[in-house]
């Protein structure tokens, strides 16, 4: 336990970094955004997705049971927490990451089989779990009709990049009067830490997690912001019905931000 939240964590073992993370949780923007929405709980299971699926694929962990059982409730939370879109983005990329930062620290063929072997038996028993309510919503497409019926993917110009750390920028290229934000952002603390993690990148080279977690943010931010090309995007099956695809990748780009500024700060 103490060697998984060491190698993965920035703030283990670092009281400072504990509390301003503990006090910066209260003022992310995503908060802010989603007050009034059942997105809100989708938000608040996703970093137990990660942590748990990181213990989960730890092939050097004597609690395999244990971590197998809270990624099971967490995904499961996550799932049914109000907003399956979304859900769906943060599961699907949370669990990613996991797999390929436990990849990365992998020794031989052997262990990584064992790794992926683990998360295809756990996604079966996640399929098996939720299988009441995505069966239901297969069954009713055919003889379904929603807004959501055309080929849609909304992405933002990268000129709008600062607002993923302060609504504000989001706020300030709107063309009208209105308190809407284009998407949910972290703060402008998580900006500084995130300009000291890529600063001090010489350190931080031998950390597999870090590299991971900035390839995540290169990936989400790219489907949000254009440089991941629309036209992709478009040929994925139900994602390319959404519309909000670029409110949704950004949940999943707040929390690898959070992550990175941490790095930043240790």
């Amino acid at each position: 336990m103490h060697r998984l939240w060491a190698a993965h964590f920035p703030t283990f073992g670092k009281p400072g970094l504990v509390l301003i993370y503990a006090g910066l949780a209260a003022y992310c923007g995503a908060w802010f955004f989603i007050n009034n929405h059942p997105a809100f709980f989708v938000f608040a299971y996703a970093p137990w997705i990660l942590l748990s699926a990181l213990g989960l694929l730890d092939t050097r962990s004597e609690r395999l049971v244990r971590w197998g059982l809270v990624w099971l409730l967490s995904n499961f939370g996550c799932f049914n927490a109000g907003h399956v879109e979304m859900a769906v983005v943060l599961i699907g990329g949370l669990n990613l990451a996991a797999v390929a930062s436990t990849l990365a620290g992998c020794d031989n063929v052997a262990d990584s089989a064992r790794v992926l072997g683990r998360m295809a038996v756990g996604t079966l028993l996640f399929l098996g779990l939720t299988a009441p309510m995505w069966l239901s919503f297969l069954t009713a497409l055919d003889g379904s009709y929603s807004s959501h019926g055309e080929v849609r993917v909304f992405q933002l110009s990268p000129k709008a990049l600062a607002g993923a750390f302060d609504d504000l920028f989001y706020l300030l290229l709107r063309p009208n009067e209105t308190s809407d934000a284009f998407a949910p952002g972290t703060s402008l603390l998580v900006l500084a830490g995130c300009s000291f993690s890529m600063w001090r990148w010489r350190q931080l080279r031998g950390e597999p997690f870090f590299w991971v977690n900035t390839g995540a943010i290169v990936l989400w931010g790219g489907c949000v912001f254009g440089w991941v090309p629309d036209s992709l995007l478009a040929t994925i099956p139900f994602l390319n019905r959404v519309g909000h695809i670029d409110a949704d990748f950004s949940y999943l780009l707040a929390i690898h931000l959070t992550i990175q500024s941490a790095y930043g700060f240790k």
